[in-house]
């Protein structure tokens, strides 16, 4: 009897043990941000913005990548921010790839300040649909929406632009050269222009001519949102949430056919500038 219980007993603290040695696994895997059983964590953050209408002001979205060294490799001088903008019917309006750099602040605004859209959000000013209910006014600019954003190495360059003046992205280098990118693409451009140091959200199709989306998702974006109130704003973290390659490529991909209607490409606005809280 006393042997029986010896062995229970046994059993028990093996199973326990077990299960501590996979938590502790599992906590590794997200501290380092590899994939567990398909799903890859610390990799992607969803958050909301809502209230965008006029006489509102803006309210800001604010992603940074702190330096946290992983124990595969050291983290590069620049990551990517791909940001996925959707409307309250689950439908992509808008997306974009930022660069930021180690322990840098990348400030992006949202909102409605006046009628001439270069004044407004660099995330719901432009916006693959103008009409239906799920926008202010039917004026073309996204009253609400969900932000999603994945962390992933930078996978274009200055090198890679677009032929076509008229429609791509006016961009000035360090040297205060004109560079014409794609929509969508952003630079860094305080790094080398020789170096890779601009973010395709398309993952490819866009400054690579690929026939499909390929993302290389690595840590370490953190980023918060402003929700705007009544009575003003407050200040949201993203939450994470774990997801597959796959469907880190196909948001890739839908991203490439929201651009290639000649709308739907939201800005990086500048890590370097500061915000104006005055709405101008």
């Amino acid at each position: 009897m006393l042997a029986g219980k010896r062995v229970h007993k046994e059993i028990i603290l093996a199973m326990v043990t077990a299960v501590l040695l996979i938590a502790a696994t599992s906590r590794t895997a997200r501290a380092e941000g590899t994939c567990v059983s398909g799903l890859c964590y610390d990799v992607e953050y969803v958050n909301y913005f809502s209230n965008a209408v006029d006489g509102n002001g803006r309210g800001y979205v604010r992603i940074t990548d702190p330096l946290e060294v992983n124990s595969s490799a050291h983290q590069p001088e620049a990551i990517c921010a791909m940001i996925y903008v959707f409307d309250v019917q689950q439908g992509m309006q808008e997306c974009c790839g930022c660069p930021i750099t180690r322990d840098g602040l990348l400030t992006l605004s949202y909102g409605i300040v006046g009628p001439v859209k270069a004044l407004n959000g660099d995330l719901n000013s432009n916006p693959l649909s103008v009409t239906g209910q799920f926008f202010f006014d039917n004026s073309g600019y996204m009253q609400d929406g969900v932000i999603r954003i994945l962390s992933t190495e930078t996978n274009a360059s200055t090198s890679t632009q677009s032929s076509d003046a008229t429609s791509a992205q006016a961009y000035d280098d360090a040297a205060g050269t004109d560079e014409y990118l794609f929509p969508g693409v952003g630079c860094n451009r305080f790094l080398p222009a020789s170096s890779d140091n601009c973010c395709d959200p398309t993952g490819g199709i866009l400054s690579a001519g690929a026939s499909s989306s390929s993302l290389t998702l690595i840590t370490t974006v953190r980023a918060w949102a402003d929700h705007i109130q009544n009575d003003g704003n407050t200040n949201v973290e993203f939450e994470e949430n774990p997801i597959s390659p796959g469907d880190a490529d196909n948001l890739a991909g839908i991203c490439a056919q929201t651009i290639s209607s000649g709308n739907g490409s939201c800005t990086c606005g500048n890590e370097f500038a500061a915000e104006n809280t005055g709405g101008e």
